[in-house]
């Protein structure tokens, strides 16, 4: 018998709250570099757009970066989080299958982290916008074609305290 699998998760509740801010990160299966295909990653950023505008989810801030993603996501209306990830990953799974990957696009799982009200909503956003930045991809975040806010308009860098 197989043993049972620890779970993970907080309870539903804990991410179905409206207002609730929730930093995602979702790992690609064996850490496989997929978003560097430049038309497959603008897939998935559509798909990422449609799902959570469907499912009532606002990006605050992505990155794709090669072989993960980062969101800081709110949930605008008490939708459930696990629901959102499963369409994402399976409609992105099978774009990654039409482009001639095979088998498995993303992990199992995922890490997540519900933000409490005392941590500093900015301090993700810049973490997450300043991933290819630290990982010496690029030199401002600027420059990263796939980071940014589908919420937000970062239109003058130099109002975005990015350091």
């Amino acid at each position: 018998m197989n043993p049972r699998r620890k779970n993970i998760r907080l309870s539903r509740s804990h991410y179905a709250a409206p207002g609730r801010i929730i930093h995602l990160t979702i790992s690609t299966h064996d850490r496989r570099s997929v978003f560097t295909d430049s038309t497959f990653t603008e897939q998935c950023l559509d798909v990422l757009n449609r799902t959570t505008e469907s499912n009532s989810f606002e990006v605050m801030a992505y990155c794709f970066m090669p072989d993960h993603l980062h969101l800081l996501l709110e949930n605008s209306s008490g939708e459930e989080l696990g629901a959102l990830v499963r369409r994402f990953k399976s409609w992105t799974t099978r774009i990654a299958w039409e482009h001639g990957w095979h088998g498995k696009l993303w992990q199992r799982s995922y890490y997540d982290h519900v933000l409490r009200e005392n941590e500093d909503v900015n301090r993700f956003i810049r973490y997450i916008l300043g991933n290819p930045v630290q990982h010496g991809i690029v030199e401002t975040w600027t420059d990263y074609p796939w980071a940014g806010s589908l919420v937000f308009e970062f239109a003058d860098p130099e109002d975005w305290p990015l350091e």
